[in-house]
């Protein structure tokens, strides 16, 4: 469903929910591979607390891993794309 910004949705509310639903799986994918990224770090830092790994490599150079984008970007950059 593609609507361009004067298009009024005919129905707000299922919109909505469509957009909650879309926002909610791609949270989830994005925490997979946050997850599976800060495995990672933890395989090459042995004796580091995973939270300790997931504060300072995403939540502290992202501002928050409620920013999914910023964090995925930092995932991103650690591959060197």
């Amino acid at each position: 469903m593609n609507m361009s910004k004067t298009a009024k949705s005919p129905n707000p509310f299922a919109r909505l929910d469509a957009i909650i639903e879309t926002v909610e799986r791609c949270r989830e994918e994005a925490d997979e591979i946050i997850d599976s990224h800060v495995a990672f770090l933890r395989q090459m830092n042995p004796g580091v607390p995973v939270s300790t790994l997931r504060t300072r490599e995403i939540t502290a150079r992202a501002g928050s891993t409620l920013d999914i984008a910023a964090a995925l970007k930092i995932v991103r950059q650690s591959f060197g794309q």
